[in-house]
């Protein structure tokens, strides 16, 4: 596991946008595959299990192409989360001078992240999963987040 680490490092080192486009590419990926297994296995323990959204079909066979659709969206997503994670690291240190942590400068750069980057990337995610799920159109996008406020409300 230690090696592991260390190449990790040695790539983030030396092609940090590669590194994490791939790293976050797959962690998307796994996400995506974690959440379809579920609703798979979810799907089959209840035979009348209706879905969360009348577009949503039910969770029966792999949706290969929703996990492209996650793939590209995390690896697309990397390069602007790298600079993020850069900036709030650079504004907000969390250590002393002598390495101790600063647990109110780590509550600052959560609340940071959760305030400034967290709402900016969940629009993003869902403005382009409705894009590439084929909604070209404003009406089309607009109804993707109605579907999303429609889940966070149940």
């Amino acid at each position: 596991m230690a090696r592991l680490g260390a190449l990790y490092h040695h790539y983030f080192e030396t092609r940090p946008w590669a590194t994490l486009i791939a790293t976050n590419g797959t962690l998307t990926l796994i996400a995506d595959a974690l959440a379809q297994t579920y609703e798979r296995e979810t799907s089959r323990s209840t035979k009348e299990t209706k879905s969360i959204l009348p577009t949503e079909p039910q969770a029966t066979s792999w949706d290969w192409h929703r996990s492209g659709r996650f793939l590209l969206f995390g690896s697309a997503m990397a390069p602007l989360l790298g600079e993020w994670n850069k900036l709030i690291e650079k504004r907000i240190p969390i250590r002393t001078g002598q390495g101790k942590l600063i647990l109110s400068a780590v509550a600052r750069r959560v609340a940071m992240d959760q305030l400034i980057f967290a709402p900016f990337s969940l629009a993003m995610f869902v403005g382009s999963m409705g894009y590439m799920e084929g909604r070209r159109s404003y009406d089309a996008i607009a109804t993707k987040y109605s579907d999303v406020r429609l889940v966070t409300n149940l």
